[in-house]
């Protein structure tokens, strides 16, 4: 064995940080089970203690991604003052902020790279757990009365939407020109617009 990067029984987790710097560094074509030992300072047969193949690495990598996307839409929500809006807003931000720097697992998340989340439950549940954080502040607004009454699973999926499809166009540089009134692309103030856009058409008649 190769000289170790890591730790005696944190194998797993050299691996995890070794391919999400390949990933980061390289994107997903670079990433194999052989480079992630590379770069932990392991043998090629020692990611098969964990992973059955590449896949199942990606898999692992996105599910940490999930995990750290919730955690930053957590910390942005608990910032926000009482109003919905405030708190959707937040969620907004944290959500565009995670994809632009960390474009590649965004990506990973999203993307064909792994065939399928049923095939691997965490990364399942942890997608669902990141979703139910926007729905957790739609329910927020439907109590105090700023969101329209419905299945708030439906309202935080169009916005997540909305949300996912300019963080898209972000990442592709489809909106690094200048645009309406010939000035820059602002990315804050383009989340703040389609966060309150949404906003005002959840708003109660």
């Amino acid at each position: 064995m190769a000289a170790s990067n890591y730790h005696h029984g944190n194998l797993k987790t050299a691996l995890l940080q070794s391919g999400l710097s390949i990933l980061e560094d390289k994107g997903p074509s670079q990433l194999s089970l052989r480079a992630a030992a590379r770069g932990a300072g392991v043998s090629p047969a020692a990611p098969y203690r964990h992973f059955a193949n590449r896949e199942a690495l990606l898999a692992a990598i996105a599910e940490r991604g999930f995990q750290q996307l919730e955690t930053e839409m957590i910390a942005a929500y608990n910032k926000a003052q009482a109003h919905a809006l405030e708190a959707l807003q937040s969620l907004a931000h944290a959500y565009v902020n995670f994809a632009r720097q960390q474009p590649h697992q965004f990506n990973l998340m999203f993307g064909p790279e792994v065939s399928g989340r049923g095939n691997y439950p965490a990364l399942q549940d942890a997608a669902d757990r990141t979703f139910s954080r926007v729905e957790d502040a739609i329910r927020r607004g439907q109590e105090e009365g700023s969101i329209l009454q419905g299945d708030p699973e439906v309202i935080a999926l169009t916005l997540w939407s909305a949300l996912h499809g300019l963080a898209s166009l972000i990442l592709a540089e489809q909106l690094n020109r200048k645009s309406l009134g010939q000035q820059p692309f602002d990315a804050t103030m383009a989340v703040n617009l389609v966060t309150m856009g949404l906003y005002q058409g959840f708003r109660p008649n």
